[in-house]
């Protein structure tokens, strides 16, 4: 299929990777997505993401969605639709619900979110919200009986947080660990 403009494709393949499989075209802006396939193989949840420029506030602002692709039917439908950055996430593992990580960013503070909602895009909770922590949550995951959700999270102290501008001379690497573990 050509286009005019650069596109993500969600791709399956066999373990040896042969027979590449087109799944879906990721319909965002920025080149990023996390998605997650149902314990049953039924389906996969994905995250998209577009940015725009927001004249009244003067800033860029982020939409994010988390899309069902349905492997029998073919078809793609919006789960969710929400302002900011979804970072990750996961499908229960009784396939009905998915947990989610998330944060928007105002003027260089970040809000940081973990939610679960169903699969239908109903019931929307917010299980813990950090406003104005500069927090930022990643790789959340259901443990095995789906009684409790693990998750990363990363303090950001600055308005650009990937960004290294320490000298490599400022904070030499010691020759060995402050603590008294070896490691092989």
């Amino acid at each position: 299929m050509s286009s005019d403009r650069n596109y993500l494709e969600i791709v399956l393949t066999n373990l040896d990777g042969s027979n590449p499989t087109i799944i879906t075209r990721v319909n965002s802006t920025i080149f990023e997505t996390n998605l997650d396939v149902a314990k049953d193989g039924a389906f996969i949840v994905y995250t998209e993401r577009d940015r725009f420029y927001n004249a009244s506030l003067y800033r860029e602002r982020c939409v994010s969605r988390i899309q069902k692709f349905d492997f029998s039917t073919g078809e793609t439908t919006l789960i969710l639709e929400i302002n900011g950055v979804i970072t990750s996430l996961k499908v229960f593992p009784t396939n009905d619900k998915i947990a989610f990580t998330s944060y928007e960013e105002a003027y260089g503070i970040y809000n940081a979110t973990l939610c679960t909602v169903n699969l239908d895009g109903s019931s929307l909770t917010k299980l813990l919200d950090f406003p104005e922590a500069d927090t930022i949550f990643f790789g959340v995951s259901w443990t095995p009986n789906g009684t409790m959700l693990v998750f990363s999270e990363a303090k950001v102290k600055s308005s650009k947080p990937w960004r290294l501008e320490a000298s490599p001379l400022a904070n030499p690497v010691p020759e060995k660990p402050a603590h008294d573990r070896d490691y092989d």
